[in-house]
């Protein structure tokens, strides 16, 4: 580029154009007058997620205010493992805007074991050794990320909760809030179902890793008790009171209205030891109530289920008179996701158990879905 021109006693002065670094971004491109501007790539802080990679023409874009991306923002309760999926305007220079009417929140409610008879069992004993949780409410998961990630080959962030449980079990919920759209699917063959997902979408797994199954082993807390299932209670609640809206005969996925624009479609499947088979799962008030079968023999101890929630262009009214609860007195404080960044599979390993949740969190507003 020509640092000044020729004259009548001097000749033109040029500069070889500056080539911005891999840890920089072209702010103006190299002209015949001007030199190429360069900057220092922005590095998103703990409190917020990358929604864009710095990239040579484009500086990071970085979103506060809790995890957010697309039009939903994902706020944690506490360190309880419970989160809210709030649906959210656009905001300005990439933060979010104002919230829109109440959101989704989803709680882990309760785990037991039971026996064949679909009775409880495991819980006798010390508190420490049941093979049961009637509230999550005041145990202490322990938090990490947000993180990049890939899930099925589409882009997301990922928080990871950690649950030290009876045996040397660890319970895990990882939300994966995605930043791209995509589709990632459950199944495989006549029986395989598939889901778009968008830049807001979210999809939640909660792992169980080495479940220590009663054996009627004569002991503390199974004695001659023997596990044929394993139930977890999730409640889910929205704006509304849910409403069933559509399917529920015929092997059709029941559809619930949540208000808002918010809506839950149930999967009729779920993989227990590598093996998808029609599952049971009962939705009651606000209680997603799923019972795994204990898997055959093998070392498969997988179990899969994958609901699906999301917001559509209803939601961006700003009703919804609310009945998702924010008493959280024995679980903290609201925070913004924080902690260390880590990496989270997106498959559980053998000897796992694995509810998956799809959370569908896309708003599909007047100006088209993103």
């Amino acid at each position: 580029w020509q640092v000044s021109a020729c004259t009548d006693d001097a000749d033109a002065v040029c500069n070889a154009c500056t080539v911005c670094e891999g840890d920089e971004w072209q702010v103006s491109a190299c002209t015949a007058d001007a030199d190429a501007v360069c900057d220092a790539c922005t590095v998103c802080t703990i409190s917020e997620v990358e929604v864009t990679a710095c990239a040579a023409d484009a500086d990071t874009v970085c979103v506060t205010g809790g995890l957010a991306t697309g039009r939903v923002k994902l706020k944690t309760h506490g360190q309880s493992g419970k989160f809210t999926l709030q649906p959210v305007a656009d905001g300005e220079d990439g933060e979010d805007g104002e919230e829109l009417g109440a959101g989704i929140t989803v709680t882990m409610d309760s785990l037991a074991e039971l026996d064949a008879n679909g009775d409880l069992i495991g819980n006798g004993g010390p508190p420490s050794g049941k093979h049961s949780i009637q509230t999550f409410a005041p145990l202490d998961f322990v938090i990490s990320g947000p993180s990049p990630t890939t899930y099925q080959g589409v882009e997301a962030n990922v928080v990871q909760f950690d649950l030290d449980m009876v045996g040397g079990s660890v319970l895990r919920i990882y939300t994966y809030l995605f930043s791209e759209s995509g589709t990632i699917t459950f199944g495989e063959g006549d029986g395989e179902e598939s889901y778009e997902v968008a830049a807001g979408t979210t999809k939640f797994n909660v792992e169980m890793d080495d479940w220590p199954w009663c054996d009627a082993d004569g002991g503390q807390p199974c004695g001659s008790d023997t596990g044929a299932a394993l139930e977890i209670v999730i409640t889910v609640d929205g704006p509304e009171e849910p409403v069933l809206v559509s399917g529920g005969e015929d092997g059709a996925p029941p559809v619930y209205s949540f208000g808002n624009g918010a809506s839950m479609t149930l999967s009729q499947l779920m993989e227990v030891g590598g093996e998808v088979i029609s599952g049971d799962v009962v939705f009651d008030g606000n209680s997603l109530v799923v019972t795994f079968p204990r898997p055959d023999g093998g070392d498969a101890n997988t179990l899969l289920y994958d609901p699906v929630l999301e917001f559509d262009g209803d939601s961006t009214d700003g009703s919804g008179s609310g009945s998702s609860s924010d008493d959280d007195s024995n679980e903290g404080t609201d925070d913004d996701v924080d902690g260390s960044a880590s990496s989270a599979p997106a498959t559980a390993a053998s000897t796992t158990a694995l509810l998956a949740g799809v959370v569908a969190a896309a708003l599909a507003a007047a100006a088209g879905r993103q």
